[in-house]
C-alpha cells in the first residue's frame, strides 16, 4: 500500500511538470509492488471454513459448563466448532500472463535498442518545438502511429513516446517527429541536439537551423505502435480535432493524403474535417 500511494503521489501533475524523472523511476515500483503481492498470499491472512458439514451456517455452538443457555427449544446445535485454513496464494495466476507480456514488450524494445538510427536533419522551430528528421533500417509505419525515443546522453532508461509526423515511403525512408519543449527531459534532449542551453536558445537564422554534427547524436527509436488515429482512411468522412502540439498524428495524415492524391492512389477517404484548436 506504501508502494502505491507514492506511485499515486508521483503521478500528479504538480511532481510530473518539476521533475519526470521522479514519477518515472517510482513508477517503475510496480515490479516491487508485483513481487510482495505474489507472496502476501502465505501470510494465511485470508481463511475459508473447511467444515461445512458439522458447523453449518446458522447452528450455535456456545456452551458454558457443558450446559446450553437460555431457551433451546428453537436451537440447533453444531457438532464441532468452525475449523479454518488459509487460502492458497492465487495472485501470481492473474499476474502471470500480464506480466510475460509485458517482460516480452522490453526485451522487444531492447533488441531495438541496438538497431542504428540515423539523423537527416534537425529544425529549430518557434515555440520551443524540435524537429528530427531521421532514417531506421527496415522501419516502417503508417499515418497516426506514435514511436518511443531515448537519448542516452539524456536519459540511460527514459523512454518517450512521440506520434510520427512523417511517415517512410516507397521513394523516401525518412520519418520525422516533433518535440514540443515541455519538461526537463525534453530541455535536455533538445539541449544535445542543439548544443545550446534552451534557457539562452535565441531563434537561429536561415543558415544556422539546421545542426551539421548528427554523427555525434546518437538516439535509439522503438516502434511503430498504433493509434485511433490510424482509421481515418477507413471511413468515407472522418473528423480531425487536435489542440496545440496535439496536431502531430494529423500532420502525417495530411501529409500521407497529399501523396495519396497526387499519385491518384485509390482513397475511401471522400471528406475530411480537420480542426485545429490554439
Amino acid at each position: 500500500m506504501l508502494l502505491f500511494l507514492l506511485q499515486i503521489v508521483t503521478s500528479t501533475t504538480a511532481v510530473r511538470q518539476a521533475s519526470y524523472e521522479v514519477f518515472w523511476y517510482t513508477h517503475h515500483l510496480f515490479v516491487v509492488f508485483f513481487l510482495l503481492l505474489f507472496v502476501h498470499g502465505f501470510g494465511g491472512v485470508i481463511k475459508h471454513q473447511v467444515n461445512l458439514d458439522t458447523h453449518f451456517p446458522g447452528c450455535n455452538s456456545m456452551k458454558i459448563n457443558g450446559s446450553t443457555i437460555g431457551d433451546t427449544g428453537n436451537v440447533t446445535w453444531c457438532s464441532q466448532k468452525p475449523i479454518f485454513e488459509a487460502d492458497k496464494p492465487e495472485a501470481w495466476m492473474w499476474c502471470m500472463v500480464p506480466l510475460f507480456l509485458y517482460a516480452m514488450e522490453r526485451l522487444i524494445r531492447g533488441v531495438r535498442s541496438f538497431q542504428k538510427v540515423e539523423i537527416i536533419k534537425i529544425v529549430d522551430h518557434d515555440d520551443g518545438v524540435l524537429e528530427v528528421q531521421m532514417k531506421k533500417k527496415n522501419f516502417k509505419a503508417v499515418p497516426g502511429q506514435y514511436v518511443y525515443v531515448k537519448c542516452q546522453e539524456v536519459s540511460k532508461f527514459e523512454w518517450h513516446p512521440f506520434t510520427l509526423t512523417l511517415c517512410p515511403s516507397a521513394e523516401d525512408f525518412t520519418f520525422s517527429i516533433h518535440c514540443k519543449i515541455l519538461g526537463d527531459w525534453t530541455e535536455r534532449f533538445a539541449h544535445h541536439l542543439l548544443h545550446t542551453p534552451a534557457e539562452e536558445r535565441q531563434r537561429p537564422s536561415e543558415d544556422e537551423k539546421h545542426s551539421t554534427r548528427y554523427s555525434k547524436i546518437k538516439i535509439v527509436i522503438d516502434g511503430p505502435y498504433g493509434s485511433p488515429c490510424t482509421d481515418v482512411f477507413s471511413y468515407k468522412v472522418s473528423v480531425c480535432i487536435a489542440t496545440g502540439i496535439g496536431v502531430t498524428p494529423f500532420a502525417a495524415i495530411m501529409n500521407d493524403l497529399r501523396l495519396k492524391i497526387t499519385s491518384r492512389s485509390p482513397v475511401k477517404l471522400r471528406r475530411l474535417y480537420f480542426v485545429w484548436v490554439c
